[in-house]
């Protein structure tokens, strides 16, 4: 559905309303076709190495497709202003989503519940019932949003917001639990604030950061700070829970590497079936989720990785064409563009930004952010020839 309700909106824009094809010339475009040309191969390779119809693995690699929705968000979002506005909608389905996860924690569950125990009662981390937070991924990059927000507008009221969803939003992932995501989101914060000089800012929310770890560790039965990292390294240590099962999931992606290592071998195009007898094997090696690099290895090889560092690339030089782009006021966003590079290559360890619908759509959203910022199209969502170039000098 979701794919649909893309090619819907790229041929409104760009056939019925006739948007500019010179967006399709831009570095991100070419770089986003670049990535879908990798997964169309692998297809074929699956039908070469795991006997699979290529039809099979063309339906299997079907939401690789969601990176066209970078062509949607550019022919819509056309000014700095309409970034803006767009970032307050999806803060507020931000906050709507924290509600919604609030009540299914402690009222009637109404969001699918990961941890669900089997008898409705959510897991216990650090003595807190843990929630299921629907868009945590969204959350967390509007966390970063309010933080560049917070060290950059110049209006008082819009500061005091930035200053509020900030923190609202950090204790959301503090009750989250999730260690690795907790720790790309602070690393992030931290390193834009020294990239950007907000050096007072730094060194106040170290100090709030200290006290609240302080308090917690006196006050509390478990510190909830503390104690998600505390016991993420006995897990490690132990060899046991998540740390087992993502050491076997390192050992399979090095092991189809070592295989296929330039271009992948199809993995990422395996259909899985309950019914076939290689059914557990077949979902190993096709497996996404968590590891980022080392599953991009396995999936695309050499040429993976070549491809996401052509990304960092140009996400560090869009945002340093927006901070000569665009005026003071409009100046969270190159803060927002490097604490996302940071969270990107922090998070990556654990977290597959680049496989998932949900990850995918904001890739290609904040793509479209940098690329407005950068002066690159007009109001008109037409491409500004040589403004790339000229950008740089």
């Amino acid at each position: 559905m979701g794919l649909l309700l893309i090619f819907a909106g790229i041929f409104y824009q760009y056939v019925i309303r006739r948007q500019s094809f010179s967006i399709f010339s831009s570095p991100f475009s070419w770089l986003f076709f670049a990535y879908l040309f990798l997964v169309l191969i692998q297809a074929p390779l699956a039908s070469i190495n795991f006997n699979q119809s290529v039809l099979n693995g063309l339906v299997a690699v079907r939401q690789q497709f969601y990176y066209l929705s970078f062509f949607l968000f550019i022919s819509v979002l056309k000014t700095p202003s309409d970034v803006f506005k767009f970032m307050k909608i999806l803060t507020i389905l931000s906050v709507i989503a924290l509600i919604l996860a609030a009540i299914d924690t402690f009222g009637p569950n109404i969001v699918r519940n990961q941890f669900d125990m089997g008898d409705g009662v959510s897991k216990i981390r650090s003595s807190i019932a843990v929630p299921t937070v629907p868009a945590l991924n969204l959350i967390s990059v509007i966390f970063l949003w309010q933080v560049s927000i917070w060290s950059f507008a110049t209006d008082k009221s819009t500061r005091f917001w930035g200053r509020f969803l900030t923190v609202f939003l950090a204790g959301a992932h503090v009750w989250q639990q999730g260690r690795w995501r907790l720790l790309s989101i602070v690393v992030a914060a931290l390193s834009m604030l020294v990239l950007k000089r907000r050096i007072k800012l730094l060194f106040s929310l170290v100090l709030v950061g200290i006290t609240a770890v302080v308090i917690a560790e006196y006050r509390m039965e478990t510190n909830i700070f503390l104690n998600p990292f505390i016991s993420g390294m006995e897990t490690v240590k132990e060899q046991k829970g998540s740390a087992a099962a993502r050491m076997r999931q390192l050992e399979v992606d090095l092991e189809i590497f070592e295989k296929y290592p330039y271009v992948g071998g199809g993995t990422l195009a395996i259909r899985v079936n309950e019914s076939d007898f290689s059914y557990r094997r077949k979902e190993e090696i096709s497996r996404k989720a968590d590891l980022g690099y080392t599953h991009l290895l396995k999936h695309l090889g050499i040429l993976g990785i070549v491809w996401l560092v052509f990304f960092y690339i140009l996400l560090w030089v869009y945002t340093i064409l927006g901070s000569k782009n665009l005026p003071p006021e409009h100046q969270s966003i190159t803060a927002f563009g490097y604490s996302y590079l940071v969270y990107f290559i922090v998070s990556f360890v654990m977290e597959n930004h680049l496989m998932f619908p949900h990850s995918i759509i904001l890739v290609c959203l904040v793509a479209a952010i940098l690329s407005v910022a950068s002066g690159e199209f007009n109001g008109n969502g037409e491409a500004n020839s040589n403004s790339t170039k000229s950008g740089l000098e």
